[in-house]
């Protein structure tokens, strides 16, 4: 939506984070997934939030990466220039966001290598006890196939002797 309750997109505003109250220019305002309330999609004139205007991976707005941040409506401020002008800092450029995002990615990438190596690690440390495992129930199993053949043993023993005792007297 372009306006809620007087806010319009581009309006000027502050947000105020314990003591400190950080201007910013309203970029987005909307619904959020899991919160209540209308949202302000907020271009803080400082690195202050998260990322460059994306909620769970979608884009709502773009700015400059660690320049965005989304909070209630109802927790911002209006400054006493409401409207953006020009001698407020104007949006980053498509170079300037293209920048950022390329460091963004570059530090995912490097995220997921770490992630894939641990796991590549790990899956070797599994190969190894399944490995093991495997040792462990061919050994099994040819005990049990021994243990098997002397009780067999045992018990044609066992016949043998009680077919002879069978004509004795005792």
């Amino acid at each position: 939506m372009e306006s809620y309750h007087g806010w319009r997109v581009g309006d000027r505003c502050q947000w105020p984070d314990n003591e400190h109250r950080h201007a910013a220019t309203l970029r987005w305002i909307g619904h959020l997934y899991g919160h209540t309330g209308v949202c302000a999609g907020l271009e803080f004139d400082e690195a202050v939030g998260h990322g460059s205007g994306a909620y769970k991976g979608t884009p709502m707005f773009h700015t400059i990466e660690g320049h965005a941040g989304f909070v209630l409506i109802s927790a911002i401020i209006p400054l006493d220039n409401r409207t953006a002008d020009a001698d407020v800092a104007s949006p980053p450029t498509n170079e300037e966001c293209v920048r950022s995002d390329t460091s963004a990615m570059k530090k995912q990438i490097a995220a997921m290598n770490a992630k894939i190596n641990r796991l590549e690690t790990e899956k070797a440390e599994r190969d190894v006890i399944i490995a093991q495992l495997k040792k462990n129930l061919s050994e099994s199993t040819a005990k049990i196939n021994e243990l098997t053949e002397k009780n067999e043993n045992l018990e044609k023993n066992f016949r043998e002797a009680l077919s002879k005792l069978d004509g004795v007297k005792l």
